[in-house]
């Protein structure tokens, strides 16, 4: 006989378990099966619970469009997220450090007679980089401009691809719509 494919649910409709039998019911094949509480309906083939949910009206699984949006939504953020990680260090405090870096570096180059001390962030990355102030802010401030572009890029195509997977009607356009080129942007 071939395998059979069973979903087993409690009286409330939830799904306890998934099994294969070899053409028998799964009482007969060690799972401790309570006909009290608990149905088991034949299916042709196992439900993937990630992006589908048991139809207990239909007795079938069936795809879950918004376990579907969650699923490659969560893909496309960590896609996303990848492609920062080729422009900025994620560690603690590093966000912080560059925001203060990029604010003293555009303040130094708007003053008029810049007192570097004011600037320890600054006056730190220059002394590291063994250049001056003006350059290292010059530096900062296009990195920080750079990374603006990128940053901006890399968010409207993310928020884009989440957009068009929850519109898309069914799995397949969902999967097309979560297919994003993100090497055109990097």
């Amino acid at each position: 006989m071939s395998d059979q494919h069973w979903t087993i649910v409690d009286n409330d409709g939830n799904v306890i378990e998934q099994a294969i039998t070899a053409g028998s019911h799964p009482r007969f094949h060690g799972f401790d099966f309570d006909s009290e509480t608990m149905t088991a309906h034949q299916c042709s083939a196992q439900g993937d619970p990630i992006t589908q949910s048991w139809d207990g009206q239909a007795h079938e699984w069936a795809d879950d469009p918004a376990k579907i949006d969650a699923m490659l939504h969560g893909l496309i953020d960590g896609a996303a997220g990848a492609l920062r990680l080729r422009y900025i260090t994620d560690v603690p405090g590093q966000q912080l450090t560059y925001e203060r870096k990029e604010r003293e570096a555009r303040a130094f180059l708007e003053a008029d007679d810049p007192d570097l001390a004011a600037f320890p962030f600054l006056a730190a990355e220059a002394s590291a980089t063994g250049v001056e102030a003006e350059e290292a802010a010059q530096t900062i401030v296009a990195a920080a401009d750079l990374w603006s572009s990128i940053g901006a890029a890399i968010e409207r195509t993310r928020i884009s691809a989440k957009r068009a997977v929850t519109e898309a009607p069914d799995r397949a356009a969902k999967q097309a719509a979560a297919i994003v080129d993100w090497e055109a942007l990097g």
